[in-house]
């Protein structure tokens, strides 16, 4: 359809509407503002919906070193760590932990290691949660 000068023309032929071309314009420009409208309010959902999933973001894994700055900055000296895991009885399980420990590159948020700290040290899972969040996470290659 075309409207030009107060006459429709679609498909070969061509309508005087006269006084209707107003309104017809009123119409188009009304669906278009509506189109705009529509179009803004889905992009500000969008960008809504991406600040709540990044908000909600845990990384995967952050260094061993942004997991030490992070309980210092809680008030957990790392030493304190190591001095709990040297508590422990001896055997695999505690030489594991120490190993991880004190050599692991990265430590990821499913590590059992820091589950098993976490409640000795007064941390509850939202505030290891935190303390990952507020890291950049370790880039960790393969699934």
């Amino acid at each position: 359809f075309e409207l030009e000068d107060s006459v429709l023309r679609a498909g070969g032929f061509a309508w005087d509407i006269g006084g209707e071309a107003a309104d017809l314009h009123a119409q188009i420009a009304g669906l278009i503002a509506a189109k705009v409208a529509a179009d803004e309010a889905a992009r500000i959902a969008a960008e809504a919906a991406e600040a709540a999933r990044l908000a909600a973001y845990i990384p995967r894994a952050i260094s061993n070193a942004d997991l030490r700055r992070g309980l210092i900055a809680v008030g957990i000296n790392p030493k304190l760590i190591t001095d709990y895991l040297n508590s422990l009885p001896e055997g695999a399980a505690k030489w594991a932990a120490l190993s991880d420990w004190e050599y692991a590159n990265y430590f990821e948020r499913a590590h059992p290691l820091i589950d098993q700290l976490a409640p000795a040290f007064g941390l509850t899972g939202a505030d290891v949660d935190a303390l990952f969040k507020s890291k950049p996470e370790y880039p960790l290659l393969g699934p």
